[in-house]
């Protein structure tokens, strides 16, 4: 059902979208690797019933991307506080993209949404994600956001 309503996201369009190129105050890390000075992305669906921020730095075998979805109803961006990571949770989606393009969905963890230049900022330390193929897990952080 999520996969669904992701891919009816993701296809439907956007109606808000920045992207910020390299910006020193965006990073993450995935599988102890750190990427810094990321590109990132920020979009609000046309329903407003979601706030998609996606990082991404590098191509072919040096690409690595996060992706977080927040699901919610009302609002242009999502509140302010901390939201649980669950695979299972209907309020938000965290994911992490290898060089492969493998999704790492996020199982256990906590974000932290807050606002710089009155813009969401993301924040997460030691989110375990797990990879479909081979259940093994893997730990990412991240800061980063649009202005």
């Amino acid at each position: 059902m999520k996969s669904k309503l992701l891919m009816l996201i993701v296809f439907s369009g956007f109606i808000f979208s920045c992207e910020n190129d390299e910006d020193p105050f965006n990073e993450f890390t995935f599988d102890d690797a750190l990427y810094t000075s990321v590109k990132t992305k920020c979009e609000v669906s046309i329903s407003g019933s979601a706030y998609l921020t996606t990082a991404w730095k590098g191509s072919g075998a040096d690409f690595a991307a996060c992706g977080i979805i927040f699901f919610y109803t009302g609002g242009e961006y999502p509140e302010q506080g901390e939201y649980e990571v669950n695979p299972a949770s209907i309020q938000l989606e965290v994911s992490m993209f290898d060089a492969n393009h493998t999704k790492h969905l996020g199982q256990s963890g906590v974000v932290l949404v807050s606002r710089r230049n009155g813009k969401p900022m993301i924040e997460f330390t030691d989110v375990v994600f797990k990879n479909p193929e081979t259940d093994s897990l893997y730990y990412g952080s991240g800061k980063f956001g649009c202005d």
